[in-house]
């Protein structure tokens, strides 16, 4: 199926039992938690629900630090990855977590001495039909991508820099059901996906409160915890083929101009209209 995420060399690096340290890397995402189903940025008019949602990511992100530690962990560090600058309500956050700052490189700090990575309230790629608000990277421009002509989202791309460059796998997953069939696609049946919501036949959405997610998010943490060193870093050998496609030329034209303007060492080359293409030595520009 064109890439082939495969398992990396050597094996992930499993916790030594005397020294007992055991480092788990959250990253939260602010479309995926339990209970949202508008975009934060639609929400910037009202204060309210601005909150609301600030509150059930980091409850969704509790649960899963709450597992963590139930499991064995001696060392959970949370990375605020949402769209607004501030995400994940400090104050709110279990105390024996240490939460990282929004901003810089993707998956900034991560590095091989964590054992284990987990994506909560992450989402599914643009075009999923399953998915809840499911986007890559940008809902409005409708991006879709393609790495060595198989198409991949941000789950995707967060697994393959984990994976290669730090050499840790990504171990959960929590968001829509269609996020979850996405994991198991990518990385295989041994990462624990765990479901907050659905896209129902009728094309509503099923979003169960938060008392009955919360359970199901730390006994998936828990599991995840379990599963240290069977589950395998996601790999890919460089160099690989990028593709983006956007919504229309005009964005094509405009997305192009800003990313030479801004990012001199941009790899990009135009392919068509509304299609972009670039050659990738290194996972720098996966989000191209």
């Amino acid at each position: 199926m064109g890439l082939k995420f495969k398992v990396t060399c050597p094996e992930p690096t499993t916790p030594n039992p005397e020294s007992r340290i055991i480092k788990v890397y959250i990253a939260v995402d602010s479309e995926g938690p339990t209970g949202v189903a508008e975009y934060p940025r639609h929400l910037a008019h009202d204060e309210a629900a601005v909150r609301r949602g600030r509150e059930l990511m980091t409850a969704d992100a509790n649960a899963a630090v709450a597992g963590c530690f139930e499991a064995g962990a001696t060392e959970v560090a949370v990375k605020d990855d949402g769209f607004l600058p501030e995400n994940i309500i400090p104050e709110l956050l279990d105390e024996r977590a240490r939460l990282l700052p929004g901003g810089g490189p993707l998956l900034c700090g991560l590095d091989s001495s964590y054992a284990g990575l987990m994506l909560i309230g992450f989402h599914a790629m643009e075009g999923a039909i399953d998915g809840v608000l499911a986007h890559t990277w940008s809902g409005g421009r409708r991006r879709r991508y393609w790495i060595n002509d198989r198409e991949a989202g941000e789950l995707a791309v967060y697994a393959i820099v984990a994976g290669h460059d730090c050499n840790v796998p990504v171990i959960m997953t929590s968001g829509c059901a269609g996020l979850c069939r996405e994991a198991h696609e990518l990385l295989g049946p041994d990462v624990v996906a765990v479901a907050v919501k659905r896209v129902c036949e009728d094309g509503t959405i099923d979003l169960p409160a938060p008392e009955e997610t919360a359970p199901l998010i730390t006994a998936g943490a828990r599991d995840a915890l379990g599963r240290i060193g069977t589950v395998k870093p996601c790999g890919v050998s460089f160099p690989i083929e990028m593709r983006l496609q956007l919504s229309d030329k005009a964005i094509t034209d405009g997305y192009i101009e800003w990313r030479r303007d801004n990012k001199p060492d941009w790899p990009g080359r135009r392919l068509s209209d509304t299609t972009i293409g670039a050659t990738l030595e290194t996972t720098k520009h996966l989000n191209l």
